[in-house]
């Protein structure tokens, strides 16, 4: 594998009387912030005199019922439930508070157990912790370099950075804008900084590099093994590389490149998992940065390919919504900057991102920006807020990428369905498919986010590629429509130079030694990708780390795939 390394360089200048002795900066340094949530563990819905009440730990609330639906908050924006009760079965959603990091609610499913008058569950919300490690190191020209490493959300790339100390105090300065980035102080063994994004001071501690998860690849000095993937009860039928007809030793030297590759310089690529099927079994896992099979990573953008998907699967269930129907007959407007071109934009036009909307997730100064729209606070309904945008051209003339008009689509399948997304999310596409665990982002309003951000554990990420490649079903069991899946993967759109674009699918067509594959994928900020290459009857996942640097991801895809990992295949 290519090597590819990230860093960001902090010079620190130092009087000459301190640089005769090594330099007590000098080493890792780490730090960690958890910030819950709290709420966790068992929750229990029992029939009293007054009705039904709930309890998890020392709380206890009242639900309100309302047919069906069953809801209840508990105080101090801890924690909220919305679920419903079938008979004697009791399914719901945990939801969890929007805390520091994380920054939005997040909804996962509940698996209840006992029924009539009492029901348990256990609630297991996402953690919400921050890791930072600060590098530093003496250079052959007498100054200390050093480097930041944030393995949940690769804060501090594209800085670099000078560090001054004056007496204990310590700045970090942005050497291109020269402004202050982290300020803090140091004595001893105590280093204490600021991180302006979340304004959280940071405690760092010495620490041993081969024992601090999340900063090299790997930690500990185990030498790499292969081994087939353990049968779990999710529904993959694993195998081993040989019996796949995949090279082993290609994929064992991969595999033995990312786990030995340090945290250094600025392009290193962070990944966190990689995963292989071929013929329908699970062939190839393996886990770094202190991730595992149980642990679930975010999707990114990734998560709009499970948009078009679960689009698919409501239509299939009857949902009355097709590719031709107008966005706007589904909400009851009005919207900020009529125009008859608003009227005309249609479902089909969001999933292509041709929807003419003034929405443009490449443009910082587009009104339509992702960040833009999830950064404001005058408009909570982040469907309204897109629709609401003016139009820039008429739908269908181009295609660019808007993330607010994929999430539209969620709103449309709410109102045309009169139903919560994250329901339909379990009942047509989770529980199919053997997905127990996930967590659906959602907007300030409550409703499903469609722009992505999903978090899921890796080995259930792999079945959206799966049961696509085996046209829409899963272990024999129809999750969409063999006719979803071909037009959804067929060219729609074209987007960038080097790809077209389906319904929330990314098409390319990768060149191995002298043959051409066509490959179908989802992809994510970070490099989240989710590759089917049909001909060689495969899907790959690959999760990572390399938040914003498109320049180091991007490569996964035009370098890795078609370079270390196809031509391993037999």
């Amino acid at each position: 594998m290519r090597e590819i390394a990230l860093s960001l360089m902090l010079f620190l200048s130092l009087p000459a009387s301190a640089q005769a002795a090594p330099n007590p900066l000098i080493g890792l340094w780490g730090a960690e912030k958890d910030f819950g949530p709290d709420v966790s563990g068992t929750l229990t819905i029992a029939r009293s005199r007054s009705g039904l009440d709930a309890t998890i730990g020392a709380v206890h609330v009242p639900v309100t019922v309302a047919g069906e639906e069953l809801r209840f908050a508990l105080p101090d924006n801890q924690g909220q439930f919305r679920g419903r009760l079938h008979g004697g079965a009791l399914e719901g959603f945990w939801i969890q508070p929007a805390t520091p990091v994380l920054g939005v609610e997040y909804a996962s499913p509940i698996e209840f157990a006992g029924g009539k008058n009492q029901w348990a569950g256990t609630v297991a919300p996402l953690e919400d912790r921050l890791t930072l490690y600060l590098s530093i190191d003496t250079q052959a020209d007498g100054y200390l370099a050093a480097f930041l490493r944030n393995p949940q959300m690769n804060l501090g790339r594209g800085h670099e950075l000078a560090v001054t100390q004056a007496g204990n105090e310590l700045t970090l300065t942005d050497t291109k804008t020269r402004q202050p980035i982290m300020h803090g102080t140091f004595s001893g063994d105590a280093l204490a900084l600021v991180y302006p994004g979340p304004n959280i001071v940071f405690d760092f501690a010495r620490r041993d590099p081969e024992h601090a998860v999340g900063f090299n690849e790997r930690t500990g000095a185990e030498p790499y093994a292969y081994a087939q993937p353990a049968p779990l009860d999710d529904g993959w039928k694993t195998g081993s590389l040989a019996d796949a007809g995949i090279d082993a030793n290609a994929i064992a030297a991969l595999a033995r490149s990312i786990a030995n590759t340090k945290a250094a310089a600025g392009t290193t690529p962070y990944i966190d998992s990689l995963l292989i099927a071929r013929h329908g079994r699970l062939v190839f896992e393996d886990y770094f940065d202190g991730f595992d099979k149980n642990t679930p990573h975010t999707l990114r953008s990734a998560g709009k390919t499970l948009t078009s998907i679960l689009l698919g699967a409501a239509i299939d269930h009857g949902a009355p919504i097709a590719m031709t129907t107008p966005v706007t007959s589904l909400f009851p407007g009005p919207f900020a900057n009529p125009d008859l071109r608003k009227d005309k934009i249609t479902i089909e036009n969001l999933l292509t991102m041709s929807s003419g909307l003034a929405c443009d997730d490449d443009d910082d100064n587009s009104p339509g920006n992702e960040d833009t729209m999830q950064n404001q606070s005058a408009e909570p309904d982040w469907y309204k807020y897109t629709l609401d945008l003016p139009m820039v051209r008429a739908p269908g003339e181009k295609a660019v990428y808007c993330s607010g008009g994929v999430n539209v689509v969620y709103g449309a399948l709410r109102n045309a369905t009169h139903r919560w997304v994250p329901e339909m999310f379990e009942n047509y596409l989770a529980r199919p498919l053997d997905i127990k665990r996930y967590y659906m982002n959602l907007t300030p309003t409550g409703d499903a986010y469609g722009g992505g951000g999903i978090f899921i554990a890796p080995r259930d990420a792999l079945k959206f590629g799966q049961f696509y490649l085996d046209g829409g079903t899963w272990n024999g069991r129809r999750v969409v429509s063999k006719a979803w899946v071909d037009a959804s993967t067929a060219t729609h759109a074209k987007i960038h130079d080097d790809s077209t674009y389906g319904y929330n699918w990314w098409l390319f067509k990768l060149k191995v030694g002298d043959r051409i594959y066509d490959e179908y994928e989802a992809g994510g900020n970070g490099g989240q990708i989710i590759a089917v290459v049909p001909t060689l009857d495969t899907v790959i996942l690959i999760t990572a780390a390399n938040y914003g640097r498109f320049d180091i991801w991007y490569k996964f895809q035009t370098d890795l795939i078609p370079n270390v990992i196809l031509p391993a295949m037999q």
